[in-house]
């Protein structure tokens, strides 16, 4: 009876083990709404009109066509990607230049903000900048006249090849190139400067709307708020004629939350993390399943991303009053629970690799703060509002100009001589983050 017995418990444990390492091997399938979420669409953008290869090439070699230039650079860096995946060997990190040539602006850091003070203090050295990057500053405008700015959506597996273009000597030119158009507006060449505030913000706007990733989307948010700073140091020190301020506000409509969103940015991070994910850890036999299951990975990582993508598609106040609620569920911290016991380092990977997002999505909605900022500021300049009146001035305006994420009044910083809102807490602080605008 004993060995009976004996032999008994042995299958069951023998069954049970076999269980177990049949279910630990196991992937679950993809989903179909993440296999969805992953069919990253096509771009249909013509080549010659996709204003990303002129952003790539900007910093070409001195003379070159930086819209050719960013085209041969994409395509050598898809080239050399397929060499390197015949040899199985794993991506590294892309160089957006083909050419150790390149161009770069020549001068000392430029100022983040007080533009309007530089270029009236510093008018030596602003000329010596126009003229150490003339080069530039005319790629510049070239730059410029791209309305269609599309990344190239590439396959599965290779987005991990695909150049992102040197945004710094952009931006560097772009403080030149509003500093100069403050120069104009100075010299009296008023609608001649606002004619080039005016396509620096269209341009801007289409990168915003149209980018397809976080980078992308964050640098044209720093430019664009950029703009408004400048327009609202033309406010403070250019006499307006009526015409010039309607001008204004039409160059200035609201930020709606589609402009501004996200949403469609994180289907592609989600593309590009899982083609990460596995590039980092590569798979060599059946044995690897035990500790990362692909399909379990990725159907985590696009429910992790739709989540995102719905939080970053809301109004700025219908964001504010849910983030408190769902913020916990937003990010990808391990924690134990069979999820993890199952994956193991698909979680771990997940928690290093997928960031905390809402302080992304808030850089959009302080856009449009910024821009009811300038709003106010160019109402208070056309009633005569002075800086002993702002902060009764603040409290009587209509909802058109109020923080958009309460409702409430925007305050006044006497001391600053700044309008101000409260945003959220920036990615890693516990301070309150400002939205300013110094008058």
């Amino acid at each position: 009876m004993r060995w009976q017995r004996t032999t008994i418990v042995r299958c069951l444990l023998g069954v049970y083990l076999v269980a177990f390492a049949a279910l630990a091997l196991y992937d679950t399938p993809l989903q179909p709404a993440v296999a969805e979420f992953f069919s990253v669409p096509s771009t249909t953008v013509p080549e010659a009109e996709n204003g990303y290869f002129a952003l790539l090439g900007f910093g070409a070699p001195a003379g070159a066509d930086i819209h050719a230039f960013g085209r041969k650079t994409f395509q050598t860096a898809m080239d050399k990607a397929a060499q390197r995946r015949s040899r199985n060997v794993q991506a590294g990190p892309q160089s957006d230049s083909v050419s150790d040539a390149k161009l770069n602006f020549k001068g000392k850091d430029l100022p983040k903000d007080s533009f309007y003070l530089f270029m009236t203090g510093s008018s030596k050295s602003l000329d010596r900048l126009v003229e150490d990057n003339r080069e530039l500053l005319a790629r510049y405008q070239t730059l410029k006249r791209y309305r269609r700015i599309v990344e190239p959506a590439v396959k599965d597996g290779q987005s991990q090849d695909q150049p992102i273009p040197t945004f710094m000597p952009v931006r560097s030119i772009q403080t030149l190139a509003l500093m100069s158009v403050l120069r104009q507006a100075h010299q009296g060449r008023v609608d001649e400067a606002l004619g080039q505030l005016g396509d620096d913000l269209v341009y801007w706007r289409a990168v915003l709307q149209q980018g397809h990733t976080l980078i992308t989307k964050l640098i044209a948010i720093a430019c664009l708020q950029r703009d408004h700073q400048v327009l609202s140091e033309m406010i403070a020190h250019t006499d307006l004629s009526g015409s010039q301020r309607a001008r204004i506000r039409a160059m200035l409509p609201p930020w709606r939350p589609e402009d501004t969103s996200f949403s469609e940015a994180l289907r592609y991070e989600a593309f590009y993390l899982s083609d990460a994910l596995f590039a980092s850890v590569p798979q060599r036999g059946p044995l690897d399943r035990l500790f990362l299951k692909p399909n379990a990975t990725r159907n985590a990582i696009a429910r992790m991303q739709m989540a995102n993508a719905d939080m970053a598609a809301l109004s700025a106040d219908r964001f504010y009053k849910k983030l408190p609620l769902v913020s916990g569920q937003l990010s990808a911290a391990v924690r134990l629970k069979p999820d993890v016991l199952y994956n193991p380092i698909g979680a771990i990977l997940m928690s290093i690799a997928v960031p905390q997002y809402s302080g992304y999505f808030a850089r959009g909605h302080e856009l449009e703060a910024k821009r009811r900022m300038v709003m106010i500021h160019l109402l208070a300049k056309e009633k005569g509002i002075g800086f002993d009146g702002m902060e009764t001035f603040l409290q009587q305006l209509g909802t058109e100009y109020r923080n958009p994420y309460t409702n409430q009044p925007m305050q006044w910083d006497a001391k600053k001589k700044a309008i101000v809102m409260d945003s959220l807490p920036a990615k890693g602080k516990e301070e309150q983050r400002r939205v300013e605008l110094v008058l």
